[in-house]
């Protein structure tokens, strides 16, 4: 009865440890996403509201050496410049706040690149009449407007006075015109708004949390013609992993993937972004448009212009801690669940096995079959006590007048 008894004991070990393997992750799964949901007043819609981090952005401009030898048809020669940082602080606006110790320059730093307006408006007018293509060039030149422009690091960020975008809306078409009249790469990004967002909080599909719903109440946004948005010239820094023929139409570039690809650093089980960094390029296409006097000499190409890492490099130490918790403490939790169950099992059913083989087949094994019987019938205990010891006799002699019946010895 006491093996039937071990057995059962081991295979509810046994059970447990199956139970365990089955059923584990999805509790905690299921744990873990309801902490993870979006609810008013709870910890994480406290922490989605107001992110316990501040992004930072990146910025590196390519320095022209070379223009002059570049407008006659030379290589350019780009001088990559940067970084420049801003931490990125946000709630409904978000504010970019330049950072001079971890940048390498200030912002009044001096940077020749290409006149970006002008490069557009030459690309605009490239398949136009030839008609069209000469006044664009007579007005070019009338305004004074050269291929390049040496500006601080400021204007270029924030926006600069241009001639040519003040007298295009007169010009271009509406739906071809640059929205401003100056030209910056981050112009009226500070204290902009992201637009309104509705995300999908989790509460009904974990699949679809954090995913835009709609963005200003809109479902399908309408600045494309069609479904599939429009190309844009933007690829990795430095061309990388780009087609080598870019790369080999300038001089200065050096692509690394440490310092130049997109990553993501995802927590498995909570799929909570630990790090991320997106790098991308600026590129602009230069084409080849004899008619316009100013662009003539331009070789037909992708410039590019300038490159920025936009992202969290590390998340703060007290979340970091937080987020290995919830992924370690599972797993090790689980594991040690399915040792203990196991082996235990395991070694609780061997002993049965072993105790109901020896009894079943008569086999003389101590502990285990402890009423051995031989063939001849004959009972034997097995087990492990010491034999008796036999004590020696202290006489010295044995008495021959004693026999085996003293009743009958003679006195």
């Amino acid at each position: 009865m006491f093996s039937v008894f071990l057995g059962m004991v081991g295979l509810l070990f046994v059970i447990l440890g199956v139970v365990v393997t089955v059923v584990f992750d999805p509790l905690v799964n299921s744990f873990i996403f309801k902490e993870l949901m979006i609810r008013n007043n709870s910890d994480m819609y406290k922490k989605w509201k107001d992110p316990p981090i501040v992004p930072h952005l990146q910025v590196y401009f390519f320095n022209v050496t070379n223009k002059e030898e570049f407008l006659e048809g030379d290589k350019p020669v780009l001088q990559e410049v940067g970084p420049y940082c801003y931490s990125v602080s946000y709630e409904t606006q978000k504010f970019y706040f330049f950072e001079r110790n971890s940048s390498v320059g200030s912002e009044d730093d001096i940077i020749t690149t290409l006149n970006i307006p002008m490069m557009s408006a030459v690309s605009q007018w490239r398949f136009a009449a030839r008609l069209a293509k000469l006044a664009l060039s007579s007005m070019l030149e009338v305004l004074g407007t050269k291929p390049f422009v040496t500006k601080t690091v400021q204007q270029l960020m924030w926006g600069y006075d241009d001639p040519l975008l003040k007298i295009a809306k007169d010009i271009i078409p509406p739906d071809k015109r640059l929205p401003y009249e100056q030209f910056g790469f981050f112009i009226k990004k500070n204290g902009s708004t992201d637009g309104l967002l509705n995300v999908y909080t989790g509460v009904d599909d974990m699949t679809q949390y954090s995913t835009i719903n709609t963005f200003n109440y809109k479902w399908k946004l309408h600045y494309w013609k069609t479904d599939a948005c429009s190309p844009t010239l933007v690829s990795w820094p430095h061309f990388y992993q780009a087609d080598p023929k870019y790369r080999r139409a300038v001089i200065g570039l050096n692509p690394d993937p440490d310092r130049h690809a997109m990553f993501i650093d995802v927590a498995p089980r909570t799929g909570t972004p630990l790090r991320a960094q997106a790098r991308l390029q600026i590129n602009i296409a230069i084409p080849y448009v004899p008619e316009v006097y100013p662009a003539a000499n331009l070789r037909e190409m992708i410039f590019p212009v300038l490159w920025f890492a936009d992202g969290v490099a590390e998340l703060p130490e007290d979340l970091i801690d937080l987020l290995r918790l919830g992924e370690n403490t599972p797993a090790v939790a689980k594991l040690s669940m399915l040792l203990a169950f196991f082996i235990l099992g395991s070694i609780t059913v061997i002993f049965v096995v072993i105790a109901f083989l020896t009894t079943h087949y008569n086999l003389p094994v101590p502990y285990f079959n402890p009423s051995y019987t031989h063939k001849e019938g004959k009972t034997t205990k097995v087990n492990n006590t010491e034999c008796p010891v036999h004590k020696a006799d202290l006489s010295g002699h044995v008495n021959t007048l004693v026999s085996s019946n003293p009743e009958h010895d003679d006195a």
